[in-house]
């Protein structure tokens, strides 16, 4: 067995309570949902129509050391845009990559919270792909890129500082360690009796 310092084993306990995994996770459940876009008005003067709906794509976390920041997220989204203009409708592909930073606070008595950088448009990387010629120019005048591009941006930051996003970027390491001791957990793992330990994870459900 070898020993830790107090200080390596606040690492250890901290890299497994929010490890780049878990937090992929968390964010997955948040974002796995179809974004929809639009109706909104594009192109000079607001002549176009744009819808659009996105797929997300698998969320990649990735450690990250640079200004504090500790993960790196990179969330896909492929973009299916349509735009309407004088009865006709013209098809864009769009790829969308968001990338956000992600900071592990630590807060009194035992608790770290998931910080999570805002997102902005120099956060984002964007592929086109115009359905057509007429399509290719109606993107260029109208900015078809730049306007999904903005409501992507406003989603996530949104989908962020949501209440529900909130409640799960905070992790009560003491509460997690009271609840196992509570349900029987400690006492099913030293036993390794599958049954026990069934019933625990169903108790504690």
């Amino acid at each position: 067995m070898t020993a830790l310092s107090h200080a390596d084993f606040a690492a250890n306990l901290l890299a497994a309570a929010a490890s780049a995994d878990r937090v992929a996770q968390v964010i997955t459940r948040f974002v796995d949902e179809p974004i929809e876009i639009g109706p909104i008005a594009i192109g000079p003067g607001g002549v176009c129509t744009a819808s659009a709906v996105g797929t997300p794509s698998k969320v990649v976390v990735a450690p990250f050391n640079d200004a504090g920041w500790d993960y790196l997220v990179a969330a896909p989204v492929a973009m299916e845009v349509s735009v309407r203009i004088a009865g006709r409708e013209l098809a864009y592909a769009i790829d969308i990559v968001v990338h956000a930073r992600i900071r592990l606070v630590l807060e009194a008595p035992c608790t770290v919270l998931v910080d999570v950088d805002g997102v902005e448009s120099s956060d984002v990387t964007v592929n086109i792909d115009p359905r057509g010629v007429s399509s290719r120019l109606l993107g260029w005048l109208g900015n078809v890129g730049s306007v999904v591009e903005d409501r992507v941006v406003a989603y996530l930051n949104d989908l962020f500082e949501s209440p529900a996003m909130h409640a799960v970027r905070r992790i009560d390491v003491a509460e997690m360690i009271d609840r196992a001791w509570l349900n029987g957990a400690v006492f099913a793992a030293e036993s390794r009796d599958p049954a026990q330990l069934a019933d625990v994870v169903a108790r504690a459900g």
